[in-house]
């Protein structure tokens, strides 16, 4: 079950200090799956990081009605956490895209397939993070139906 906001906040400032982003501005977004169509456009995102990497602020967004497993929230928390982690990387790889000298149709193939291949990137890290980092170092259960 996705935790309240303020415990969201809480394990983004702990996860930011262990990724060495503690000095990026990370706003958390719980949102309905009505208000993440609005803000992303997509309403079966389970997840989106908006980044700005001048200004070092990121917002995270969670769609409460697309997490739906007990720790599938913190995958996907892991995963937009990444995203920003990865920022200056993927904003330099998009910069360089006008030098390439390839036809139009190849380099937009070429940027489908590279963005397939960074999510996917993003899914596998996020999963090795939480096996390092379990989501209980931040909630510890309780005897109560494991709630925490």
């Amino acid at each position: 079950m996705l935790p309240p906001k303020e415990k969201l906040e809480e394990i983004v400032k702990s996860l930011a200090k262990i990724m060495r982003i503690q000095d990026w501005d990370i706003e958390i977004k719980v949102l309905t799956s009505q208000e993440m169509k609005k803000e992303t456009g997509e309403w079966d995102n389970r997840g989106e990081a908006y980044r700005n990497l001048r200004y070092k602020y990121a917002i995270i967004r969670l769609n409460e009605h697309g997490i739906d497993m007990n720790e599938d929230w913190y995958h996907v928390l892991l995963h937009e956490m990444k995203h920003i982690q990865t920022t200056e990387f993927i904003y330099t790889f998009y910069q360089n895209l006008d030098s390439l000298t390839i036809p139009e149709s190849s380099k937009k193939l070429f940027i489908d397939q590279t963005t397939d291949y960074y999510e996917q990137w993003m899914n596998v890290c996020a999963r090795e993070f939480a096996v390092l980092y379990p989501v209980t170092n931040f909630i510890k259960e309780d005897n109560n139906n494991g709630k925490g």
